[in-house]
């Protein structure tokens, strides 16, 4: 089963949210920026680890950000909670369900 936790952060932060594969493997880290969601995605491989994030200004570039990684075959469960995580901060930014159209990059 996969894990989804809530940090405690400081008042007036915003609260990062986390989601984690059933075995550790996979991690995201999630939280809320001014103009969109920053997404750190953690891999743990043997002794090292493969870390790389991200702010992600439409869903439209989340999507396929998750599109295009092998591992949501594997960890398929994750990715689902993943993308809901994703959607609830999202909407607490733009506060709608269209883009910020200033911020769409291709």
């Amino acid at each position: 089963m996969n894990r989804r936790t809530r940090t405690p952060t400081p008042k007036g932060s915003d609260a990062e949210q986390v989601v984690e594969s059933h075995d550790g493997v996979l991690t995201f880290r999630l939280a809320r920026s001014h103009s969109g969601v920053y997404v750190e995605r953690v891999q743990r491989r043997g002794a090292g680890t493969l870390a790389h994030s991200a702010v992600f200004f439409t869903r439209e570039d989340f999507a396929s950000f998750c599109d295009t990684d092998e591992l949501r075959f594997e960890y398929q469960l994750a990715y689902i909670q993943l993308r809901k995580t994703f959607e609830e901060l999202f909407d607490a930014v733009v506060g709608s369900t269209t883009p910020h159209p200033a911020r769409h990059r291709h």
